[in-house]
């Protein structure tokens, strides 16, 4: 090789490891968090972001959820987090999150929560895109909102109440004065109501205390955790499922990403496997029953039956077997949400006692009037003559819950959050945080 060859190979290198490191530059500074300006952060110390810490939190057995309180605790109600170079803003001040979400509606869902939905229901109405599929499954749905079907519906769930009431009674013989942990308990009735009305069975059983139970423990607010003895696989399984699904928001090019990190969950899959079980088994339940066609969609005992009902219009099936999977998946875990609105009454009812004093006493009304008739009960309870304490109560935990916990939207115009601008297209993440929800 002569000295003209080799000073030639030798600049050919030169210049394309200078092409890679201004290259490498130029991603580097493109992909490096930017931060607004006026809105607080965590310390930028690479184009990862908050990312490792976030992954450090959730592998400690904690959830998104109570990330966004650490960081609430660090750095006050509006807190900017980042993933790798995207940036969501974390809004966790009441007044703003409900300007946000309910009096002025400058936001909008964006494309990612519809991804969500794809790997775990995505032939139910919550993953399909609004055309004609989403019109057919709105269609054959629609009688499970009815308020007929609905009203039938409502001895079952006031069952499960009266189990939850039993449940705290015994949970305040244990610890008497003093606060206990209720999560799961407001969570798994809740879903155990929506299971029930779904496919006519509840998922697990509310009372887990063993007769010889005692306090264990109290957490640094004081509250008691008591001891259970069976565990809860089905509200387990859900809640991780929805807390594995809520990572697209999480992963940088999740259309990409998403798949894998779900591909390699173990427990994704477990839990996906069990949910789809439990769901396959109530089906060929229900199949064996003796259902007359000829009635009425809302005379089913569940929106199982309901949906297994010829089509009224031409004799055909209605939904074929995975369509009709998801769908009963998606009731399921409605219930989480029916849980997170009670999980409102349950934070701020205590905060007003003498509302607390006046829903108690016309609670007790109704109830005492009609202890041999629980029908007159519940038709009484449906009367807001009857009870407009309730029905101003029940308005306003729905008002509030429109907040919820973890609930990402895209900014449709420019919008000044906390007397400070910020751009149209970024992702707020209205945030309250609702101690009794895990």
């Amino acid at each position: 090789m002569t000295l003209s060859a080799l000073s030639d190979q030798t600049f050919a290198m030169f210049v394309l490891a200078l092409t890679l490191g201004i290259g490498a530059f130029i991603l580097y500074f493109v992909f490096w968090p930017k931060p607004l300006l006026n809105f607080p952060h965590n310390p930028i110390t690479s184009v990862l972001g908050d990312l490792p810490e976030i992954l450090r939190v959730v592998r400690s057995g904690k959830t998104l959820s109570e990330y966004y309180a650490l960081l609430v605790e660090r750095h006050g109600p509006v807190i900017q987090m980042f993933i790798g170079w995207h940036m969501s803003l974390v809004v966790a001040d009441r007044g703003e999150a409900e300007r946000l979400m309910i009096k002025f509606k400058n936001v909008d869902f964006p494309p990612t929560v519809f991804r969500m939905f794809e790997p775990l229901i995505p032939l139910s109405i919550m993953g399909l895109p609004g055309q004609d599929t989403w019109k057919h499954h709105r269609r054959v749905l629609g009688p499970s909102m009815n308020r007929r079907f609905l009203t039938r519906m409502e001895p079952h769930v006031l069952n499960i109440a009266n189990e939850l009431v039993k449940l705290w009674e015994r949970k305040y013989q244990i610890v008497g004065n003093r606060a206990f942990i209720a999560d799961v308990d407001l969570g798994l009735a809740s879903m155990n109501s929506l299971a029930v009305i779904g496919v006519g069975a509840s998922l697990d059983p509310l009372d887990r205390i063993s007769t010889s139970a005692s306090v264990e423990h109290a957490d640094k607010s004081g509250t008691i955790e008591i001891p259970v003895d069976s565990p809860t696989p089905m509200f387990d399984g859900i809640r991780n499922l929805m807390t594995k699904v809520g990572a697209v928001f999480l992963l940088p090019f999740p259309s990409i990403t998403f798949p894998c990190y779900l591909w390699l969950s173990s427990s994704w899959r477990r839990d996906l496997d069990m949910l789809r079980s439990f769901l396959t088994d109530k089906i060929t339940e229900a199949k064996k029953r003796e259902v007359s066609h000829g009635t009425l969609a809302t005379d089913a005992e569940c929106v199982l039956d309901m949906l297994l009902q010829p089509d009224p219009r031409d004799g055909t099936q209605q939904f074929d077997a995975k369509e009709l999977l998801d769908e009963l998946a998606a009731f399921l875990i409605a219930g989480s949400t029916v849980g997170k609105v009670l999980a409102w009454f349950v934070k701020y009812m205590p905060q007003d006692p003498e509302i607390q004093q006046r829903l108690h006493n016309e609670m007790r009304i109704i109830f005492e009037g009609n202890k041999e008739d629980a029908s007159q009960c519940l038709a009484d309870l449906n009367n807001p003559d009857k009870v407009p304490i309730l029905e101003a109560v029940m308005a306003e935990t729905l008002r509030c819950a429109q907040v919820t916990s973890a609930t990402v939207r895209s900014l449709l115009n420019d919008d000044v959050i906390a007397g400070h601008h910020v751009p149209k297209g970024l992702p707020p993440t209205p945030k309250l945080t609702v101690c009794i929800d895990a």
